[in-house]
């Protein structure tokens, strides 16, 4: 091709078609999965081809030293070559208490999720309250937290709930519709979401005999299903609006940090620019506390925000404020500046060097 003037060079022979002749290659790691993929470029288009072998890694990452490549080690925190990922959904034992065994599977779900301690606090927090609502709803004399109450100005209305001929069975089925609908919604997007799912769908039908299908939340006719179903969407819409950003999937929305990402396989630290502020890590491979292995490979600072999250008995009097590029951080019990390092050596330096 010399400036549009196409020249035939195998002289009409037929032996190479112009359409199918690749004049360029690139090679890149499409997906970021770890292994180099190819893009060939032809005078029809480009072609792309996504690799699954495992010799063309993108790095010699072997974070369990078990001889396999991250890229394709099925688990790459096991340092058996021979083990497999886990292909079983979560059970619970049905001789704890109905309470016991939502928290049991909440607890596996955590698991399977990615290490987010802040996130699964507040997973915690929300399940118990959910549950002790239900409970509190058929006691006269208990008082709910969320249920027919205000809290940070998110209303929960409730109109009571009639008496059922059953306590036990009425709470029993409620707190399991309830703990069902927000394990769903809460680990929907966990790296394990369909074995997680296997075995919320397995305890209500297999284990429990309930009809998961009931999505009803009208407790006014007196089902407990329905009540479950109603207490577990409104804590599903209170904390879509708590502070936590979970709408976005938790993600910072004002915190960036000073420093540039800290090359760890580079030596030294050329690029910091303050030795007293938070300085982000990139790695070849990052896997979290969970044993997930998390693309972008610079992870983010976790919850710097979340001091605006709605709380349960912190007290205002314990609250410091403090601002920066126009957003309030809120932080309880402050214990105040870790130690600072001055070039001259001066003030806490040899503490922050210790």
């Amino acid at each position: 091709n010399d400036n549009g003037l196409f020249t035939d060079t195998y002289n009409g022979t037929g032996a190479y078609d112009w359409a199918d002749n690749s004049y360029d290659l690139s090679i890149i790691d499409i997906n970021n999965d770890g292994l180099l993929d190819f893009i060939t470029g032809g005078c029809d288009g480009y072609g792309v081809f996504m690799s699954n072998n495992c010799d063309l890694t993108t790095n010699g990452a072997d974070y369990d030293f078990d001889g396999i490549p991250d890229a394709c080690d099925p688990c790459p925190t096991n340092p058996d070559p021979n083990c497999a990922p886990p292909t079983e959904f979560p059970t619970v034992s049905m001789d704890h208490s109905i309470a016991r065994q939502w928290n049991e599977m909440l607890l596996e779900s955590i698991r399977g999720d990615f290490a987010r301690p802040t996130v699964h606090a507040r997973n915690l927090f929300h399940h118990s309250v959910v549950m002790y609502d239900i409970w509190a709803s058929f006691d006269p004399e208990a008082c709910t937290y969320l249920l027919g109450k205000n809290v940070g100005g998110f209303d929960c209305l409730f109109n009571g709930f009639p008496e059922p001929a059953d306590v036990d069975v009425a709470r029993h089925e409620a707190i399991s519709y309830a703990s069902y609908r927000l394990l769903t919604h809460r680990f929907q997007n966990a790296p394990t979401q369909s074995l997680l799912q296997q075995g919320y769908d397995g305890h209500m039908t297999d284990s429990l005999g309930y009809d998961i299908t009931f999505t009803s939340t009208d407790y006014s006719t007196g089902d407990a299903r329905a009540l479950g179903n109603y207490v577990a969407q409104c804590m599903i819409d209170f904390g879509l609006q708590d502070g936590a950003n979970e709408i976005n999937q938790y993600v910072n929305q004002f915190y960036t940090p000073v420093n540039p990402p800290m090359i760890v396989e580079s030596p030294g630290n050329p690029d910091i620019v303050d030795l007293n502020r938070w300085q982000p890590l990139t790695l070849d491979l990052f896997i979290d506390q969970s044993g997930n292995e998390i693309p972008g490979e610079t992870p983010d600072f976790l919850s710097p925000e979340w001091g605006a999250v709605h709380n349960f008995s912190l007290d205002d009097a314990d609250l410091t404020t403090y601002t920066r590029d126009g957003f309030d951080y809120k932080v309880y019990h402050d214990p105040g500046a870790p130690p600072t390092i001055a070039m001259d050596g001066s003030g806490s330096s040899a503490d922050y060097k210790w």
